[in-house]
């Protein structure tokens, strides 16, 4: 879960501290992509040989979300 108020440079992107986080954002070297209005139902999904490093996006449970993919990820 991610909560704090710095979330790299953002290019492009909006971001307003409380209220939403959206876009592109670069951030110790990695490009992250955020969709987020409430922080705490936050998920991050990291991934490799693609676009971007992380996917940060609100979903509607996260526990259960990410138990979901981690179903259908190789083992």
């Amino acid at each position: 879960m991610r909560r704090s108020w710095w979330h790299g440079i953002r290019m492009p992107g909006t971001s307003l501290p409380g209220v939403i986080t959206a876009g592109t954002f670069y951030q110790h070297g990695q490009r992250l992509f955020w969709d987020v209005h409430h922080p705490e139902n936050t998920i991050v999904i990291s991934l490799h040989d693609e676009r971007y490093n992380e996917l940060i996006v609100e979903v509607a449970d996260p526990q259960m979300t990410v138990q979901l993919i981690q179903q259908w990820l190789p083992r």
